[in-house]
């Protein structure tokens, strides 16, 4: 608050996020097997670049989640898959916990 108040930044500057999510016992691990998950190695760089580029050119938040999801698919070489599952029921889980 303080640095938008003198005017350093605006509040479009930052991005707040929230949540929680639990597992009972062996429950990620199970997905994990299943498929369900899909995992990538980056780094925190390649996040806060993404974030940054989203704030600037995303009008709806809940939009900035979609690209997201499609870079990391790219990056393990499911960009295809993720394409094909474009405007289903993922997109929308995702940004309703966007």
């Amino acid at each position: 608050r303080a640095l938008v108040q003198r005017g350093d930044a605006t509040s479009h500057d930052f991005w707040v996020f929230c949540g929680y999510s639990g597992w009972t016992a062996n429950q990620l691990q199970d997905e994990l097997e299943r498929g369900a998950w899909s995992m990538v190695a980056t780094d925190s760089k390649t996040l806060l670049q993404e974030l940054q580029t989203q704030s600037l050119s995303v009008r709806e938040p809940r939009e900035a989640g979609i690209h997201t999801w499609e870079l990391l698919m790219s990056m393990i070489g499911r960009k295809e898959e993720a394409l094909i599952s474009a405007g289903g029921f993922y997109d929308f889980m995702l940004r309703e916990w966007a």
